[in-house]
């Protein structure tokens, strides 16, 4: 008889495996907790973070000549027209593949809003997000030191917030 043991220590392996482990690059820091806050510790890894994304805006300043470029039969880049899409698809296939749906919120959809767990937040974000106080108000947040996001990521995801203001 054949034991059913390796095939389930598989299934489970693939079903709660981590995503795919990724080069980060640093994308944003801030080297003290600010004026006013005092750190209370890691926050708890089910609280609830609503973020958002904003994706990488094309250059504004170059656009008019990109748009001639690609316009222009005589151009190298004659008919290689540019695509917000191939940006919203690299991001919304990182997150996705992280089992986060990404909600546009923008009217020209440059924006994205996720719901994640700190503990999620934590990994896809190579963060360690932590509980503030402000010292006069007494208010609580969660925030972060700093944040990383994926090599490939570079140039496709602009900000995310809130998390090092």
């Amino acid at each position: 008889m054949v034991s059913k043991l390796p095939v389930f220590a598989a299934l489970f392996s693939v079903t709660f495996a981590k995503p795919m482990a990724r080069s980060m690059k640093l994308r944003e820091a801030i080297p003290a907790v600010p004026d006013g806050y005092v750190n209370n510790g890691p926050a708890p890894a089910d609280t609830q973070l609503n973020l958002r994304i904003a994706l990488a805006q094309s250059d504004p300043d170059g656009l008019i000549d990109a748009l001639y470029d690609v316009s222009t039969p005589t151009s190298s880049s004659y008919g290689q027209h540019l695509s917000k899409e191939e940006t919203a698809s690299a991001v919304n296939a990182w997150l996705t593949q992280a089992g986060v749906n990404a909600i546009p919120i923008s009217p020209a959809a440059d924006w994205l809003s996720i719901s994640v767990p700190v503990s999620l937040a934590n990994d896809l974000f190579d963060a360690d997000f932590t509980l503030f106080n402000h010292s006069e108000t007494g208010k609580r947040i969660v925030r972060t030191m700093q944040y990383s996001i994926p090599v490939d990521l570079e140039g496709h995801l602009d900000v995310l917030h809130p998390t090092v203001s």
